[in-house]
Formats: structure tokens, sequence, C-alpha cells
């Protein structure tokens, strides 16, 4: 992709053409690039459930099938609800978004982001090698999953997107 196209909230458009593309990756393929990167950095990746984390001391403890061990720090994916370190606390429903989306079988040239009048949110169209990513997000506070179906659907018709895909579900995701 070589260009990305704004939407405001009032329709005003701005394309960016940008000199480099833009790739866009899996998850699967994203995680496994980050992991080979920190490995080639000299880290020492350790696949295994942490059950626990200590950072009241000078370096940081975690503990692994009942062993403690020691690291001069830690860098924990635990996720949006991480009961893991102490001073953290389960994300309330105002800091959560809620995301709805479609695998639709065809492609774009331009990555498409949409804003609307009084939302909290955004509607995206991502071209990926063989398919379009195209979905919505907003505040759970705010929006009910009607809601962003609705829009959603109204963004996919204006743009001819033919939604024969795959639908996601409704999901909670880090705000």
């Amino acid at each position: 992709m070589n260009s990305v196209e704004l939407i405001s909230s009032e329709e005003h458009h701005a394309t960016l053409e940008m000199p480099h593309p833009i790739v866009i990756y899996s998850r699967t393929v994203l995680n496994g690039m980050l992991l080979d990167r920190a490995r080639d950095a000299g880290c020492n990746l350790q696949r295994s459930r942490v059950m626990s984390v200590d950072t009241t001391t000078a370096k940081p403890r975690y503990c692994v099938e009942g062993e403690w061990k020691e690291a001069d720090f830690l860098v924990l994916a635990a996720g949006a609800r991480n009961q893991l370190v102490p001073e953290t606390r389960a994300l309330q429903r105002d800091e959560l978004e809620m995301t709805q989306g479609y695998f639709v079988p065809q492609t774009r040239d331009a990555i498409t982001i949409k804003f609307l009048p009084q939302f909290e949110g955004y509607i995206w169209s991502f071209p990926r090698c063989d398919h379009l990513s195209v979905g919505i997000c907003g505040s759970m506070s705010s929006h009910s999953s009607t809601e962003l179906r609705g829009h959603l659907q109204d963004f996919v018709e204006k743009h001819g997107i033919r939604r024969r895909g795959k639908v996601l579900q409704p999901r909670a995701a880090v705000a």
C-alpha cells in the first residue's frame, strides 16, 4: 500500500501518498518476527506460564512452575487483564473498546480510515495480500454492538465492499 485515505467525521477526504509502502503482517507473523529479533538481540526467551511476579525487590522476580527466578528486567505479554503485577487492576468497561469486522475476499490499493461524528472510535479498511480486513472499533461504554454493526454496514455499502467473507464476532479489546 502506497497511500492512506483519511475521512473526517464531516466527510472531508485527505490522501497521503507514501514514498515507501506499508506492510501489514498477521499477528502470528508479527509475533514471530518480534520473538526472533529479541532472541537475535540476546534475550533469553522462556515459553512458560508465569504464575506470579514480584517487583518489590531490586531486580524483578517471577515464578514459573513453582520456582522463583530473577531478571534484570521483565517484559510481560499478559494481556489487558494483567493480574500478575500487584499494582495493576482489571480494566473497567469504560477503558475497553469493542471491535467488529469482516474478512473480505477482495483487495484494494489504499488503507482507509474513517472517523464518525459523535463517535469514539473509527472504521478501517486494511488491504492484505489476498483480502481486506474491514472493521470498526468503539468505546464499550459509549456504543453498543448494534450501533457498531450499523456504522460498519453503512461504510461497507458506501465503499462498494462486497461482504461475502467471514464475519468476525464482536470482542472486547484494550483501549
